[in-house]
């Protein structure tokens, strides 16, 4: 989760200026190259995963995708990923639109606000680990999508002039580290080890379909007002508050479903002997 935080610190601003020196072109090209060395360093450092393939090993025992999909437990988590993802973009994208158009921030300071941002979130990810670990998904989760919704509304339905737009940009980002941590840590206690990379698989293709129809859907309900600013920013506003309202019922379904077959699971199969029992959330948090 923190490679996100780096990113934003790195890689938004860099493509900001890669852009002012070449065209808006040029950063894609980049992030092709970096994704070209990336598969070779892969390829080259990373070791062959391939024990679960033989006779008997795990990929034998896994169910396949429709029975995947028929599973509960996998069709509430793929429900929460459509509503963090669509509430988040379907005004993630406008974002920067909309200060340089709606609130006057100069586009040569994007780059400042994003780095900023990336850092309150590298920190942000680093903390809230260990609260989700001891307090758990649903209670940090709501934390985050309260304080996503707070931010939400002051900078795209009632923004303050007196409020610094860095400061406020800030606040968003903490948010949505603080509720994504809680979010991923859950979806992660799902699936069971022989369908994990199948159900990561489903659940990324999920994101991506998800973060698509949010944009899709606030590209139909912006318009470009006479005055040069972006009408509509109100209207995705409600909306992503909307869609994050259902995110803590389902992160407190799917944690409590998770916990009641953790349970059972450790009632029906004791500690091998000789093995130290189970550490409970709160030494986790603390190891």
């Amino acid at each position: 989760m923190a490679s996100f935080s780096v990113a934003s610190v790195l890689g938004v601003p860099l493509a900001l200026k890669v852009a002012e020196l070449g065209t808006w072109r040029t950063p894609f090209f980049v992030v092709a190259a970096l994704g070209l060395v990336l598969v070779l360093a892969a390829l080259w450092l990373l070791p062959p995963v391939r024990g679960h393939l033989k006779p008997g090993g795990g990929a034998a025992r896994a169910p396949g995708v429709a029975e995947l999909l028929g599973n509960s437990d996998v069709q509430l988590s793929y429900l929460m990923t459509a509503l963090v993802m669509m509430s988040g973009f379907i005004v993630i994208p406008n974002i920067s639109a909309y200060l340089q158009q709606n609130l006057g921030y100069p586009r040569e300071n994007l780059w400042i606000l994003y780095a900023a941002g990336g850092v309150v979130s590298f920190f942000t990810l680093r903390l809230t680990g260990p609260l989700v670990d001891r307090f758990g998904s649903f209670r940090i989760g709501t934390v985050g999508v309260v304080l996503a919704a707070l931010t939400t509304y002051v900078g795209f339905i009632h923004y303050p002039a007196w409020l610094p737009i860095p400061l406020l940009f800030m606040a968003f980002m903490l948010a949505m580290g603080v509720r994504n941590v809680a979010y991923n840590t859950l979806t992660s206690r799902v699936p069971d080890n022989p369908v994990r990379a199948r159900f990561m698989s489903l659940q990324s293709a999920t994101q991506h379909m998800a973060s698509a129809l949010g944009a899709f859907l606030s590209a139909r309900l912006l318009v470009d007002l006479p005055d040069g600013t972006l009408g509509g920013m109100d209207t995705i506003a409600w909306v992503s508050i909307g869609l994050a309202v259902g995110v803590p019922v389902m992160l407190r379904v799917v944690e409590g479903r998770v916990r009641s077959r953790e349970q059972a699971r450790a009632l029906a199969v004791p500690p091998a002997q000789g093995l130290a029992a189970p550490l409970s959330p709160e030494a986790h948090s603390h190891g």
